[in-house]
């Protein structure tokens, strides 16, 4: 089972040294009846094909090393490293250049095609995890809301649940902390608890801050506050997606939710 996965491991680095070898074959046998203009195409294609299989880095050493290699082999005076014609010096900063500038866009290609690909796995756990909430019904818990909450933040999140039987929220109680909120954020949830306001980007209300502050509520009345801390939210493409799968959540927490503090 290991061997199997270490040859799959280094097929594509075999594959692409193979189609270096080949190009290099064909440019020893067929070189001194070339054009110089030829071999360097030569071997500008023989780049741009291995690097579909070698990483950014190997093919820009393989070019480099081709483009001596040319210039030591095919560019007069052979066997060494003089270039007498400044025509025949732009041929080769040419070659060279182009040589890599196509690994280095197939490497930037491959590193969106992996962006992505994460983000659209990313968009799909956040969509599995709220459609398993929104299958719960009307046996959706607090305890169902704080896992889903916990996927979509990988486990950093805290609630403040307050007393519901107090009709005064500014003198309510706190019945419990989920979480392990500082002290400065459980005093911007207490400021979210009094005005009933969303807090955090997107909400209209200190979008500056790095995290969101928003109201709990069941059956119509406010229960407590959530607080999402968010990773770099200006630069977070999935921004727009986790606010709205978070709100769906609390409104429909809001119809079907119950809240359970025993």
């Amino acid at each position: 089972m290991s061997s199997r996965r270490i040859s799959s491991t280094h097929l594509p680095y075999r594959t692409g040294l193979s189609i270096w070898a080949m190009g290099w074959a064909i440019m020893l046998v067929l070189g001194h009846s070339l054009s110089l203009e030829s071999v360097c195409t030569i071997a500008v294609i023989t780049s741009a094909i291995g690097a579909l299989t070698l990483n950014f880095i190997v093919s820009v050493v393989l070019a480099t090393a081709s483009t001596l290699a040319i210039n030591w082999l095919f560019v007069p005076p052979q066997g060494s490293f003089i270039v007498d014609l400044s025509a025949h010096a732009a041929l080769l900063t040419v070659q060279w250049c182009v040589s890599i500038a196509v690994p280095a866009l197939i490497a930037i290609q491959r590193r969106y095609s992996l962006w992505l690909s994460e983000t659209l796995l990313r968009t799909a756990e956040i969509d599995t995890a709220l459609t398993r909430l929104l299958q719960t019904g009307d046996h959706l818990s607090v305890h169902m809301l704080c896992e889903f909450f916990a996927d979509l933040t990988g486990g950093s999140f805290s609630l403040m649940l307050v007393d519901s039987d107090e009709d005064n929220i500014a003198s309510t109680p706190v019945h419990r902390h989920i979480g392990n909120p500082s002290f400065n954020d459980k005093a911007v949830m207490w400021i979210v608890l009094r005005q009933g306001l969303p807090f955090g980007p997107l909400t209209g209300n200190n979008e500056s801050l790095d995290c969101w502050f928003l109201p709990l509520r069941q059956s119509g009345k406010l229960q407590g506050v959530v607080h999402l801390p968010l990773q770099d939210p200006e630069h977070d493409v999935l921004l727009k997606k986790k606010y709205a799968a978070v709100m769906h959540a609390l409104l429909y927490f809001d119809k079907h939710g119950k809240i359970e503090l025993n």
